[in-house]
C-alpha cells in the first residue's frame, strides 16, 4: 500500500456574497511508508515520481492509497470535497474523506481539485470542474491548482506457456524465457518473493514472470509450465568385439537409441568424432538425445580388437601344371583362410581361381570372425614334364595276350590312358585291343606331365596252320615232334589246346595222342592250332622156331630161314639197322634177326 498526502493551501479572495469562500492550492506530498491510522502499519508499493504538478501511478493490482490533507486556514470551517477528473475535466470520483485508492482507476490521465463549499454541494459525476464554482448551493471554488496522475498499467511478459529443458543441462531460472523488460520470476501468481536466477526448474512445476517498465511491474503474471526432459542411456550389448583389420572407429560402436553420442568419459562434455580410432580394452560411453534432450546417464560399452596374426606355412610351395591348381589347393596352417594376389588387395581370390607359376599369393586367417591384418607371403612353383618319346606304332601278337604293361615308352613312371583326355588310368593287366590308340604319361617329382605320348597298336593274329588231323608214324622209326606235318614251315606243337609249353622238337610221339600245332608268321604265333592225332603202327615180328638146321652142302641161304611174316627183313644183329641180302649165306653157329613189315611199318622187334 502507498499512501500519498496532498496538503492544500487556500489564499482567500472577498466574492459578491454574504460570505467568504476560500481560495486554496492542492500539493502533493509522498513518503515511503505511510500510516493509515493509528494502529496498522502498511509497507508503500508502486513508489511514484512527483513532479510539480503529475505522478505516475502503477495500476498493478496492489492499493495505491494517495491521503489529502487541506492545511489552509482559509477553508476552515467551509465544506471540502476532493473530486478526480479526465484530462478533459469531467469529474470521474468524488473522494468522501481524505484517502483515495488510485489503483482502482482505469489506465489514463488525471486531475485532483479541491473544492471549498458553503450549503449543500449540487455535484454529479461527469460535470466538467470548469463549473465547480456552481456546485454549492450558497458558494462553491475550485482550488487554485491541481495535482496531475497518470495511471498506467504494464501488460504481463510474452513467451510461450509450455517450455522444455534438458535434465543434463541442470536449467535453472534463468534458462526460462519471457519476452518482455526487467522480468522477475514467481512461484506462483501472488507471491511477492523474486526467485533468484540460480534456483533449479522442478519438473511439472509453474513459474509466473511479470516485466517492470518505467518503474512498473505488470499486475498479471504469464504463467510458464515447465517439462524437463530427462531421456534413459541407450541400452546395447556391454562388451563389443572388433576387429583390427577393419580400422574400427566410434562410429562402428553400437546402441539402442536415438542420435546416440559417444565420450572417452561418463563425464566428458566433448562428444568423440565418429572417425576416431577405437582402442583395444578401452570403456567407451554412450547417450542418447530425444526430442533435443541428452540423456543425462550413460551406457557404458568395452571395446575389444582382435588381431589374429598371420596363417603359418611354407613359403614356396610346388604343384603339377596336369592337376589344374587352384587357389583351393593352397596349403597353410590357419583358420578360415582367405587369399589375395597382394599384399594390399582387398578382393578374395576364389578357390576356383588358377594358379600362375612363379606368381605371389598372400593369406589370412580369420579367428572370432577377425581376420589378421597381417599376410603369409607365398610363391607358386607349377611343374611341367614333357610326354614320354618312343615308338608310335608297337606291334603284339595276339597269342602274346599282350597288356598295358607291354606298352614301351621312354620316361619315367609311365601311366597309361585309352584317351588323350582321360583321367583313368589303365590297368598294367588291361588287354591291348588291335587298332587301338593308347597314350602315356611320365611322372617327374610327383609331378605327371599333361601332354602325352600316343602308341597306335597292331595285333598280329596268324590263322591256324593246315595238315592231316591223322598221321601215322612207324614205331621202329621213334616217331617225335618235328615228324608231323603241317602246311608251315615254321610250326610250334603242343600237347594240348590251351598248352604254353610248346613240346620240344625231339620230343617222342606217342600213340594215340593229340598234337596242337600253331604256325609262326611274322614273329607272331597263331593262336588257332591244328589238330592232329597220332597213330604209330608198331608190327609183331615174324614167327618161326628159334634154332633151325641145315646141311652145309645145300650152301644155305637167308631166303631158306623159314618164319612167318611179310616182307621179312634180316639184320645180323638185335640193333642193326643194316638189312642183310636175302642171299646171304649162312654161317654155322650165326644167329639172325627177322623183321616183317606190315603197312609200310617195319616191326621194331625182332625174333
Amino acid at each position: 500500500m502507498t499512501l500519498r498526502t496532498l496538503t492544500m493551501s487556500c489564499i482567500f479572495w472577498i466574492q459578491a456574497c454574504t460570505f467568504l469562500c476560500a481560495y486554496h492550492t492542492v500539493i502533493p506530498y509522498n513518503f515511503e511508508e505511510c500510516t493509515l491510522n493509528s494502529s496498522i502499519f502498511i509497507p508503500c508499493e508502486n513508489t511514484f515520481v512527483t513532479t510539480t504538478n503529475s505522478s505516475v501511478i502503477c495500476k498493478d493490482g496492489g492499493s495505491d492509497i494517495i491521503a489529502f490533507n487541506n492545511t489552509g486556514s482559509e477553508t476552515v470551517g467551509l465544506n471540502y470535497v476532493y473530486v478526480i477528473t479526465n484530462s478533459s475535466g469531467d469529474i470521474q470520483v468524488s473522494i468522501t474523506g481524505s484517502i483515495f485508492d488510485f489503483d482502482i482507476l482505469p489506465t489514463g490521465d488525471f486531475e485532483v481539485y479541491g473544492i471549498s463549499y458553503n450549503g449543500s454541494l449540487n455535484m454529479n459525476i461527469g460535470d466538467n470542474i470548469s463549473d465547480a464554482s456552481t456546485f454549492g448551493s450558497v458558494c462553491s471554488t475550485v482550488s487554485g491548482n491541481s495535482l496531475g496522475f497518470t495511471v498506467i498499467q504494464i501488460s504481463p511478459p510474452g513467451g510461450n506457456v509450455n517450455q522444455n529443458f534438458c535434465a543434463i543441462d541442470q536449467p535453472t531460472i534463468s534458462d526460462l524465457f519471457a519476452i518482455g523488460t526487467d522480468i522477475q520470476w514467481y512461484t506462483d501468481v501472488n507471491s511477492s518473493t523474486v526467485l533468484q536466477p540460480s534456483v533449479f526448474l522442478v519438473d511439472g512445476e509453474d513459474y509466473f514472470a511479470s516485466q517492470t517498465v518505467g518503474g512498473c511491474e505488470s499486475a498479471v503474471r504469464l504463467q510458464v509450465i515447465i517439462e524437463i526432459d530427462d531421456p534413459e542411456a541407450p541400452t546395447g550389448d556391454g562388451n563389443q568385439n572388433f576387429c583390427s583389420i577393419d580400422f574400427p572407429k566410434v562410429s562402428g560402436l553400437s546402441a539402442t537409441g536415438m542420435n546416440i553420442q559417444w565420450y572417452e568419459e561418463e563425464n566428458s562434455f566433448s562428444a568423440l568424432n565418429p572417425n576416431v580410432l577405437l582402442v583395444d580394452g578401452e570403456d567407451y560411453f554412450a547417450s542418447q538425445t530425444i526430442g533435443n534432450c541428452e540423456s543425462d546417464t550413460r551406457f557404458l560399452v568395452t571395446v575389444s580388437i582382435g588381431d589374429p596374426s598371420a596363417p603359418s606355412g611354407d613359403a614356396t610351395q610346388y604343384f603339377c601344371d596336369i592337376d589344374n591348381p587352384t587357389i583351393q589347393v593352397l596349403n597353410v596352417i590357419g583358420s578360415n583362410i582367405n587369399w589375395y594376389e597382394s599384399l594390399t588387395s582387398s578382393t578374395v581370390l576364389l578357390n576356383t581361381v588358377d594358379l600362375v607359376d612363379g606368381a605371389d599369393y598372400f593369406a589370412t586367417q580369420i579367428i572370432n570372425g577377425c581376420e589378421s591384418d597381417t599376410r603369409l607371403q607365398v610363391v607358386v612353383a607349377i611343374e611341367d614334364p614333357d610326354a614320354p618319346t618312343g615308338f608310335s606304332t608297337q606291334n603284339f601278337c595276339a597269342i602274346d595276350e599282350a597288356a598295358i604293361s607291354d606298352l614301351e615308352a621312354i620316361g619315367q613312371n609311365l601311366i597309361w590312358y585309352e584317351d588323350i583326355n582321360s583321367n583313368s588310368a589303365l590297368l598294367p593287366s588291361v588287354l591291348l585291343t588291335n587298332g587301338a590308340d593308347y597314350f602315356a604319361t611320365q611322372t617327374i617329382n610327383s609331378c605327371e606331365s599333361d601332354t602325352r605320348f600316343q602308341v597306335n597298336v597292331v595285333i598280329d593274329s596268324p590263322p591256324a596252320p593246315t595238315g592231316n588231323g591223322t598221321q601215322t608214324f612207324c614205331s621202329i622209326d621213334n616217331p617225335i615232334v618235328v615228324n608231323l606235318e603241317a602246311s608251315s614251315n615254321n610250326m610250334v606243337w603242343y600237347d594240348t589246346p590251351t598248352s604254353t609249353n610248346p613240346l620240344a622238337p625231339n620230343s617222342s610221339l606217342i600213340h594215340n595222342e593229340d598234337y596242337y600245332g600253331a604256325q609262326i608268321l611274322g614273329g607272331c604265333e597263331s593262336m588257332d592250332r591244328l589238330q592232329v592225332y597220332v597213330n604209330i603202327t608198331d608190327p609183331l615180328p615174324p614167327t618161326g622156331d628159334a634154332i633151325q638146321s641145315f646141311c652145309s652142302i645145300d650152301n644155305p641161304t637167308l631166303n631158306e630161314v623159314s618164319v612167318l611174316g611179310t616182307a621179312v627183313i634180316w639184320y645180323g644183329t638185335f640193333s642193326s639197322n643194316s638189312a642183310l641180302p636175302l642171299n646171304t649165306i649162312l654161317s654155322d653157329g650165326d644167329t639172325y634177326y627177322a623183321t616183317q613189315t606190315l603197312t609200310g611199318c617195319e616191326s621194331d622187334t625182332r625174333i
